[in-house]
């Protein structure tokens, strides 16, 4: 993601006022010591700055001496050098053009080192040796499409690994914590007086219905508005209604943050999303829900002295903002807490920590960034200092979260995905861990989100009706990829991104099995680990649930075509294998599951057999018995294959009241909520030789019957309904 480039190290080679990422090359000194925390930018350009002027289509045409025609030359190579097929039709000229050394050079910097990053390798620890992380080596290799290319990349990563895990080996790469510490510019006072603006809804005369106002309003949410969480899991991905008002805060950082490790040069020329995703940082409701529990955590140990801090491990979805916006948001809060009680605030992101010293004794605030370990050493000195600080750390699957931090002295939040494993060990070593959880954005802050990436086109909206209609289409265009693969910033704003999660769930949905399936049923009964292979993140959404003092989460499908598409990948299977109807399979009152398992058998023919044929009639006490419609009419149709619903609905959802005035045949209806408490759904038949009055014969009423559903494992299901 552009504006999360590689932070320059002022004693890595020139001086400050060069540019980021730049380092003399001098034919006379050394060439570069790698160490495991090398980034893959610095390898591949063997320790020389990326190119400062980036040429034109145009230019290389000239080089290779090209005369035809039918070529746009107005096109900068690093954009050329994404689809180079496209822009240069010709094999023989696009070769010609891509051996160029300077396009060898904008291939390395511009294709190579975003995909390795897309997929988790930023430095040479991430690269690993020639048969480690095979998964993410194998996607870099094939989205290049380029064996040359990739045969470079390799050559170069692997030699600087080797080098530099012989150099560790020998004890070549040792620096005492002064020598470790970089010193951030301006970091502190950027981040420290970050600029405040907001997003309003629900203004009529706005495009978009939104309006983007610079400050922070006088008036925030209120505890009861950001502490919103449902006592069952909605089984629907339908958001809940609320009223017009103030949507997002908006945190604005010029260096940036310590996420986007204070690059924001990289984001220069990107595209509103990826400027915004260097600088700015998006405080919503959950976001301020978090800071709430962890300042009264603060002042519950700073202020009143009720004992240690706690230890917070936050989880929520992939791509909703945990590390850069609710991270940065506490880092903000946490440097403007209590003056006086805090020393320190750290921030662990990838392999290294940024350490905020707040103003103390006359001196001004400053950061420092060092790689991890010498890190952990220094906050360690802190500690053994008596200092008091608070610790952030971002947890991913290739970065090990340190075990030997003074966690139960200072306070901590681990950010995390729902993968266990990113935690396990920190959560082993800290048994007194508080887990939170946090849910996806609602759909309107969404739609401010967009409206504060476009607020330039929002205010030229106002006068201009052709850039209102555009920026209507644009958000249509928005709310049908949220529509797709749910409501996450990261893989909605970003065409690429979206493209990929959206390829990723189809891919996921095209492999399910039984075995699959019976996994799926098990993480939305909360009853396994979200797996580490990435599949489970682009099909499930996590969502947090009331449970008193312990928070606890549930799990559903992400989007509604996910759902929708999980339904029907499961007709064939639901259909042939009887072993999805064991109780492992379905052992929980979860209307995810009733939803995708039950619904999905009733509409083959073959799996409602097996479903319905084990009904029974209940026993009607003095009244004589008759034969029920399952019976009569549905294992009848069954046989003949005719029995499948023509399509599911829902009825009455508490947010959305509504009128049904006709129930049509075949058509299962089932409750929006899913703790109703008499019947999980209801379908009308038509038909049944049921005894009928001699008044209704003889109006012609047509003969019906409604088939209540009722969906549980109990021996019985009381109510007083």
């Amino acid at each position: 993601m552009a504006g999360r480039g590689r932070r320059v190290r002022q004693n890595e080679g020139g001086s400050a006022g060069e540019p980021p990422l730049s380092r003399a090359r001098v034919e006379s000194v050394p060439g570069p010591l790698w160490t495991l925390n090398s980034r893959v930018g610095d390898v591949l350009l063997d320790g020389a700055r990326p190119p400062d002027n980036v040429m034109l289509l145009s230019e290389c045409l000239e080089r290779v001496r090209h005369r035809g025609t039918g070529i746009d030359g107005n096109v900068r190579m690093d954009v050329v050098i994404q689809e180079p097929e496209f822009y240069i039709p010709d094999e023989h000229t696009r070769r010609r053009i891509l051996s160029l050394p300077e396009c060898q050079t904008y291939a390395l910097v511009y294709r190579a080192v975003p995909l390795l990053r897309r997929k988790g390798i930023t430095g040479l620890l991430q690269w690993g040796g020639a048969d480690e992380n095979a998964d993410a080596k194998r996607a870099v290799r094939d989205a290049l499409a380029d064996d040359g290319l990739w045969n470079t990349v390799c050559s170069l990563l692997d030699i600087a690994f080797n080098a530099a895990k012989d150099a560790e080996a020998r004890g070549k790469v040792v620096m005492s914590d002064s020598e470790a510490a970089v010193v951030i510019t301006g970091a502190f006072e950027s981040v420290v007086n970050a600029r405040w603006s907001h997003v309003l809804s629900g203004v009529a005369d706005k495009p978009l219905g939104m309006c983007v106002a610079d400050g922070r309003p006088t008036s925030v949410w209120s505890d009861a508005e950001v502490n919103k969480t449902p006592v069952q899991l909605p089984t629907e991905n339908v958001d809940d209604a609320r009223g017009d008002g103030l949507e997002l805060l908006v945190l604005t950082s010029k260096k940036g943050w310590p996420f986007t490790l204070f690059n924001t040069d990289t984001a220069a020329d990107g595209t509103p999303f990826e400027m915004m995703d260097a600088t700015d940082v998006v405080v919503r409701r959950e976001s301020v829900r978090v800071w709430n529990i962890v300042r009264a955590d603060l002042d519950a140990w700073l202020v009143r002295k009720e004992g240690p801090p706690t230890s917070f491990v936050l989880v929520g979805s992939p791509g909703i903002g945990k590390s850069f916006g609710v991270g940065s948001h506490l880092l903000y809060e946490l440097l403007h807490y209590a003056p006086g009680k805090l020393d320190v605030v750290t921030f662990l992101v990838r392999e290294e920590i940024y350490i905020f010293y707040l103003p103390s004794g006359g001196e001004a605030g400053r950061v420092e960034c060092y790689d991890k370990t010498p890190g952990v050493g220094r906050i360690k000195g802190f500690w053994r200092a008596g200092k008091r600080g608070y610790m952030i750390l971002d947890a991913k699957k290739y970065v090990d979260l340190p075990t030997n931090l003074p966690s139960e002295s200072w306070g901590s939040i681990v950010l995390s995905s729902p993968n266990k494993k990113n935690y396990k060990v920190w959560d082993e070593t800290n048994m007194g861990s508080r887990f939170l959880f946090i849910n996806r954005y609602h759909a309107r802050e969404m739609k401010a989100y967009f409206a504060w990436m476009r607020r330039a086109d929002l205010a030229a909206a106002e006068g201009n009706a052709a850039v209102r209609a555009e920026l209507e289409k644009s958000w249509r265009v928005m709310e049908e990829r949220m529509h797709e693969v749910g409501h996450a910033p990261r893989y909605v704003f970003g065409e690429r991104s979206y493209e990929r999660r959206k390829g990723e769930a189809q891919a996921a949905l095209n492999t399910l099995t039984t075995d699959n399936v019976s996994y799926l049923f098990r993480v939305f009964a909360e009853s396994v680990e979200w797996r580490d292979d990435g599949t489970t993140h682009c099909l499930v959404d996590l969502v947090r649930l009331e449970g008193g003092a312990i928070e606890r989460c549930g799990n559903r499908p992400v989007s509604v075509a996910v759902r929708s598409k999980m339904i029907d990948q499961l007709h064939d299977i639901v259909a042939s294998d009887p072993r999805i109807f064991n109780p492992e399979h379905r052992a929980t009152s979860n209307g995810i599951v009733f939803e995708i398992l039950v619904l999905a058998a009733l509409q083959r023919p073959a799996s409602a057999w097996r479903l319905l044929q084990g009904t029974r009639a209940l026993d009607s006490g003095a009244r004589v018995q008759r034969r029920s419609v399952v019976e009569t009419v549905a294992l009848a149709s069954i046989a003949s294959e005719q029995f499948t619903f023509r399509r599911v609905e829902c009825l009455y959802n508490s947010c959305r009241p509504e009128v049904v005035t006709t129930c049509e045949p075949m058509v299962l209806y089932r409750n929006y909520h899913d703790n109703y408490p008499v019947i999980d759904g209801f379908f009308v038949v038509d038909g049944h030789p049921g005894e009928t009055s001699g008044a209704e014969q003889q109006r012609g009423a047509p003969r019906r019957t409604v088939v209540l559903l009722q969906v549980t494992l109990a021996r019985e299901h009381p109510t007083d309904t």
